[in-house]
């Protein structure tokens, strides 16, 4: 298969994050220009995710039925289409119709766009080149309020979806003239042969042991962006900083994903994996210390959590990678289910995170410990078992 260039890869896997994020500072416009209640103008956010958690579990199926590039193409329609929805926005259903319909288009661009590296550059050299997909997505979180911000003051909210919109027909372009049809076009499964694949990735010890490790790392990350905000109101109730300071989490996993592009050249995928573990899990230690000793404060949890990403931002490459080339027969399958899996208990980490976190400091380093202490014991144990191959 002809390799796709990195450059169409890298967008898009942005494309999905920009879109999701955008939409942030715009919130509050939308609930006073559709005369809707903040709960429902946050619809426009969590349906988005609830859309892209479902839409990576069935992508699989997709490109189980219709190969990488058709499934591709589907995805894409699907995006633009709710794009164009929620730019006419003639209602709060219309406006949530495409936020739902772009959830379900930037599942199919995010989990193909890792399944088409692998299967054009292999188990080996993938590893290499997912760092740049991560830090593409990294930044694309960062710029994406931003973004949104000055649409909305210049423009109007709206043409936040038109932003959307034109990446969708530049990706359209992009992939029917730099994506080839691979061979799982011919191949059609049933929903049954669907769900018995997935319990087969499931049951392979390989997938298993990189997807729940690198779920476990995420899980450390959504379960500090949501209960952040909340201890630091305590010493900063405008929120004056606060954006400043998750900048620097977000520069750290970065760092970490363009580390890893030359980690990788010199370790095996297992090694790469194990030293951003070590990174992490130093960074949690060191929040609790400073949690224990000092007073909460921005530096001291953020410049441990700056840690944490870092060597997250160096295993996920590698954990992402190996994961996927474990569910070999079916790369898009692998894909989809491991990015359902973190969207899916991240969620779950997302809701509970303040309600675990009230009233003590200290539990929030505690449980960024505790999911950076498991995520390396697992990796651990299923390399001592002889689980992992070695690439």
């Amino acid at each position: 298969m002809k390799p796709t260039p990195m450059p169409t890869l890298v967008l898009m896997a942005m494309v999905s994050p920009i879109a999701l994020n955008a939409v942030l500072p715009a919130l509050p416009l939308i609930s006073d220009d559709l005369s809707v209640s903040t709960g429902v103008a946050q619809l426009s956010l969590s349906l988005y995710l609830a859309a892209l958690a479902i839409g990576q579990l069935s992508i699989g199926g997709l490109t189980s039925n219709f190969g990488l590039k058709r499934s591709l193409h589907i995805g894409l329609f699907s995006f633009l289409i709710g794009s164009v929805f929620a730019l006419m926005h003639w209602s709060i259903e219309m406006l949530l119709l495409g936020r739902i319909l772009q959830g379900f288009g930037g599942a199919a661009m995010m989990s193909i766009s890792r399944a088409l590296l692998v299967e054009s550059y292999g188990s080996k050299v993938a590893p290499q080149k997912m760092g740049y997909i991560i830090m593409a997505i990294a930044l694309s979180q960062s710029i994406a309020p931003l973004l949104g911000s000055y649409i909305s003051n210049w423009f109007g909210w709206g043409y936040i979806f038109l932003m959307s919109a034109i990446m969708s027909m530049v990706l359209l372009v992009l992939s029917h003239t730099h994506v080839s049809a691979n061979a799982n076009s011919a191949k059609r499964s049933s929903i049954k042969q669907t769900l018995q694949q997935y319990r087969t990735l499931l049951k392979n010890n390989e997938f298993r042991a990189h997807a729940a490790a690198n779920t476990l790392l995420a899980c450390s990350f959504y379960f500090f962006v949501s209960a952040s905000p909340h201890l630091t109101r305590n010493f900063d109730a405008e929120g004056i900083h606060f954006g400043y300071w998750f900048m620097t989490i977000t520069l750290a996993f970065m760092l970490g994903g363009y580390l890893s592009t030359y980690v990788n050249r010199f370790l095996e995928v297992n090694q790469a994996i194990s030293l951003g573990n070590m990174v992490a899990l130093s960074g949690a230690i060191l929040m609790v210390g400073a949690g224990a000793v000092y007073e909460v404060g921005y530096a001291s949890l953020f410049l441990p959590m700056c840690l944490v990403t870092l060597g997250r931002g160096i295993s996920q490459p590698s954990y992402q990678s190996a994961a996927i080339a474990g569910g070999s027969a079916n790369a898009g399958m692998a894909a989809g289910l491991m990015g359902f899996l973190q969207l899916a208990f991240g969620a779950v980490c997302s809701q509970a995170s303040p309600t675990l976190t009230q009233g003590w400091a200290l539990a929030l380093p505690i449980l960024v410990l505790l999911c950076t202490f498991f995520a390396s014991g697992v990796h651990h144990i299923a390399r001592r078992k002889q689980v992992l191959s070695t690439p």
